[in-house]
């Protein structure tokens, strides 16, 4: 199995007024391909740091990312669903492609086809007040992968919802995730639902 990523020797380090922030030192890791691999700790430790550097929003200050895809495609799914109300799902789900002007008759074709896979067909043309926490989040899962990324990164997906919900969409979640073969970082503070993660991933 190849690696995806090899993360060597990587370091953050913050300058403000007061002082230095370091928020990564020397991390080494190595991610495969269709690995979902989980990443532990407690909040402000960094992990929301070192998903930024992946997905090339930050920089590192020193180390690097090799990657054996030229230019990998990164979808980033944060803690918010960010659903927009005035939005139905199916455009909620098409944004980042119309973002990324790559909203084909294809593409939208493949986002709606993940919409009635992942049981979101009937609600395909309403608005996110008419959807439950977890629809929501799946929703956003959906808009992530429609944009055919070859790492999925997903930083503490779940941590907005309530525990029954949180319960019922991780399972949920995890199980697209495998099933779409998706290379996946994903970081959390709940060792109950890392512990989840290594069962599903088995």
């Amino acid at each position: 199995m190849n690696n995806v990523l090899n993360i060597k020797k990587l370091s953050k380090t913050y300058y403000t007024k007061s002082g230095c922030i370091e928020a990564l030192n020397n991390v080494n890791l190595e991610i495969k391909d269709g690995e979902i691999f989980g990443i532990i700790g407690n909040s402000g430790c960094g992990k929301s740091t070192l998903l930024s550097i992946i997905a090339k929003l930050d920089q590192q200050t020193s180390g690097k990312i090799e990657s054996s895809k030229k230019d990998y495609v990164v979808g980033y799914m944060m803690q918010n669903d960010a659903l927009f109300p005035w939005l139905t799902i199916l455009d909620n789900a098409t944004l980042g492609l119309k973002i990324k002007h790559i909203k084909t008759k294809d593409n939208i074709e493949y986002t709606k086809k993940l919409l009635e896979n992942y049981g979101l067909k009937d609600f395909m043309y309403k608005y996110p007040n008419s959807l439950s926490g977890g629809m929501k989040q799946r929703v956003a899962l959906i808009r992530t992968l429609a944009i055919k990324p070859d790492i999925l990164l997903l930083d503490e997906p779940f941590s907005k919802l309530d525990l029954i919900t949180r319960l019922e969409i991780s399972d949920d979640v995890y199980n697209i995730i495998k099933k779409e073969n998706k290379t996946t970082i994903i970081i959390s503070h709940d060792i109950a639902e890392a512990i989840s993660l290594i069962n599903i991933t088995k």
